[in-house]
């Protein structure tokens, strides 16, 4: 329930509230969750594991083995894109994600997860892992789980996260509500 009084900003798949029209007090966020399964973990879903990665609770992984990448819009809150690397099963999986990774330039939130099992080819993406925010060491074990949260900008803001496990101790996980940006304000305000 809204404060009477209370200002809604609303865009694509983000709503952003405002207190009071004077002091525009931000009380929302993009909802992130990251499920990485790799196809060992206890408590997976399917035969051999699910990457899940919603925004405001819809799922946007497409659900390929290896890993699967969201980008988002840091400054709008939209989902701009989505793509699955077979990092397992495609000896060019690896350069691929390398290469799609570090196209992703701005204000980008990059979302990862892995699927099934995901490190045979990985290790020419390492470095593109490491410039969104990735830190060492980045688990590359043979079935293991791994979630990132991730920003393509140089200056890493307090919200990047990375959790991974090794097979048999997944599934890894994130919750994350990261703060709309200031320039998510622009707009118009709706009353209710």
């Amino acid at each position: 329930m809204l404060a009477v009084g209370c200002y809604v900003h609303i865009q694509p798949e983000v709503i952003i509230f405002y207190w009071n029209a004077a002091h525009q007090t931000k009380v929302s966020f993009l909802d992130i969750h990251i499920r990485s399964e790799g196809c060992d973990d206890p408590g997976k879903t399917g035969v051999c594991g699910t990457a899940y990665i919603q925004v405001n609770g819809k799922d946007h992984s497409p659900h390929k083995r290896g890993h699967n990448v969201v980008i988002v819009d840091a400054k709008t809150g939209v989902v701009l894109g989505s793509e699955g690397f077979d990092t397992y099963g495609d000896p060019d999986a690896g350069v691929r994600l390398r290469d799609y990774l570090n196209a992703i330039n701005g204000d980008k939130i990059v979302l990862v997860a892995t699927q099934d099992e995901a490190s045979t080819y990985v290790s020419p993406a390492m470095d593109a892992l490491r410039r969104l925010g990735a830190t060492d060491p980045i688990l590359a074990a043979f079935r293991g789980s791994f979630a990132l949260a991730g920003y393509a900008q140089p200056n890493k803001p307090s919200w990047i996260t990375q959790v991974q496990h090794k097979r048999y101790q997944g599934p890894s996980e994130i919750f994350l509500k990261i703060p709309p940006m200031e320039s998510r304000q622009q707009g118009k305000n709706i009353i209710i």
